[in-house]
């Protein structure tokens, strides 16, 4: 019907069904209003300590939220809920102003950071934040969100979904959990 799915495929495996209509709407107005940074995170994480390594950013910038909440060791499940889809808005714009700060550092290249727009997808907001203009066609974001769904569940037998049940399963924080 037109819509992306990768916020979907996200409540799916949150919840473990397909949304009607008013949830998916729902959860992707939540996981918008989740589409801010904590105050001075973006200069303090992202801008000053560029990394090589997208994925070692990724893991460092995420256990940094830790900091960020008020309550970060409550890990009573509706809680736990509750972040993780906060951190799923978050992810995005972590992994492109971590993006645009390694290019910026590391290659000489223009910073420029857009901020999301509530009003777009997930996938089509990381097009927007990685592109100078911010402009991508619609083909590209149905693709990127096509991809994204693709590895939004990557299996129970890998190493890193290893990890993460291992770590949760000592009641460790989910920002802990996530970040192994």
């Amino acid at each position: 019907d037109g819509h992306f799915g990768y916020e979907e495929v996200c409540f799916l495996l949150l919840f473990g069904y397909l949304p009607n209509k008013q949830e998916l709407k729902n959860f992707k107005e939540t996981i918008s209003e989740c589409y801010e940074l904590p105050k001075e995170f973006l200069e303090m994480n992202l801008l000053r300590a560029p990394s090589k390594d997208l994925m070692n950013l990724l893991q460092i910038a995420v256990l940094s939220l830790y900091n960020y909440d008020q309550k970060p060791d409550d890990n009573d499940p509706y809680q736990t809920v509750l972040k993780g889809i906060n951190i799923l808005g978050k992810l995005p714009l972590i992994i492109c102003y971590g993006y645009q700060s390694m290019m910026h550092h590391y290659q000489m290249k223009s910073l420029v950071i857009h901020y999301p727009r509530p009003d777009f997808s997930i996938a089509e907001n990381i097009l927007y934040m990685l592109r100078l203009d911010g402009k991508f066609t619609a083909q590209e974001a149905k693709m990127l969100d096509t991809l994204l769904m693709v590895h939004a569940d990557h299996g129970g037998g890998n190493n890193s979904t290893f990890t993460s049940v291992a770590m949760a399963s000592t009641g460790t924080d989910i920002y802990s959990t996530l970040a192994g």
